[in-house]
């Protein structure tokens, strides 16, 4: 973690299989944890053919059983992105910290239709088709993280901030500090070849397909909500002669799927929501003054099994322990 930061160190053990620390494999957190649910399964099934069930150790391998779940169901189906909003704004999609994605829709539509493919494991020699609006994209170049240039070069690819080219950069311990470069070539029926350079939130407007105008962005992967937040009103708090924050708030509308009311998301007032939890993570400003509220949305279906499981483990132990007092002194009373 010292040398990758928490989010590589994470990817490379804690997500992993196999877990490589130089040329030595070992097993990775994945592996060890599979074994362990395999370990307590076996275990289980075996006390449950016993004739004297042992019902505080049952129970306790229970709970641990729980929190193994709890933790695969959160790491494969888990979420997490951020909301950010001005005063007045509103939005149904969270953007990804760390994910990245392409995206083209048709901007001539009043309703945003996107198309979006995966842009993390982009390859140079990868080829992506998007069939409406019939637009192929070669990846002649792509990288996790790059340094961007404005040099004089002949024929470069083109930018909408005047870069050249893009250069590879290590990546950053903090993940969300990576800027992504890009050269693509852009096909259609019946258009011209265009080579165009992506860094970091980037797009090329105006593209005329069909008849219809598109956009073609790279941008951090958006998640789409149940509901359209809407930031009615910030506050801000901060202590008596310094500019630190002493507390903050967010007075936001919710809107879909039957519902419609106001409340107000503060730091320790969370909003759920079907799964969705909005925390009011910071706040900030949009350069013209205008106050704006950032929320962290996480989405974690096995939120409560953490305390079902440990609770069981508690209740677990506590029979276990009583059951074992109760032996004790029977035998204590025998002569």
């Amino acid at each position: 973690q010292a040398d990758h930061g928490l989010h590589q160190a994470k990817q490379r053990y804690f997500d992993s299989w196999i877990a490589y620390l130089g040329p030595m494999p070992f097993p990775g957190t994945q592996l060890v944890l599979a074994v362990l649910l395999a370990n307590l399964l076996g275990y289980l099934l075996q006390m449950l053919t016993r004739e004297r069930m042992p019902y505080g150790i049952l129970l306790t391998h229970l709970g641990i059983l729980l929190m193994l779940v709890g933790g695969a169901i959160t790491q494969r189906f888990g979420m997490e992105s951020h909301l950010s909003l001005v005063e007045g704004e509103a939005s149904n999609v969270s953007a990804s910290y760390n994910d990245w994605e392409l995206a083209v829709w048709n901007t001539d539509m009043g309703v945003r239709d996107v198309r979006a493919r995966d842009a993390n494991r982009l390859r140079a020699g990868d080829v992506l088709e998007f069939p409406d609006p019939g637009l192929t994209v070669a990846v002649e170049a792509y990288h996790r993280n790059t340094r961007a240039f404005q040099d004089v070069i002949q024929n470069a690819p083109e930018n909408r901030r005047g870069i050249t080219h893009v250069e590879p950069a290590p990546l950053e311990k903090e993940p969300e500090r990576n800027r992504p470069g890009a050269v693509l070539r852009l096909t259609w029926p019946g258009g011209e070849t265009r080579r165009v350079l992506f860094f970091g939130e980037d797009a090329v407007e105006n593209l005329v397909i069909g008849g219809k105008t598109y956009v073609l962005a790279q941008r951090h992967v958006r998640h789409p909500l149940p509901v359209l937040v809407t930031l009615k009103d910030f506050r801000r708090e901060v202590h008596r002669g310094t500019e630190m924050a002493r507390s903050f708030a967010s007075k936001i509308e919710v809107e879909g799927e039957g519902l419609k009311r106001e409340l107000t998301v503060s730091m320790n007032k969370p909003f759920r929501h079907r799964g969705l939890t909005f925390y009011q993570a910071s706040f900030g400003s949009d350069g013209r003054g205008i106050e704006m509220s950032t929320f962290a949305v996480t989405r974690n279906h096995a939120r409560l099994l953490p305390y079902i499981g440990t609770t069981i483990v508690v209740v677990g132990m506590m029979i276990h322990f009583c059951i074992m007092l109760v032996q004790r002194a029977r035998r204590a009373r025998t002569p």
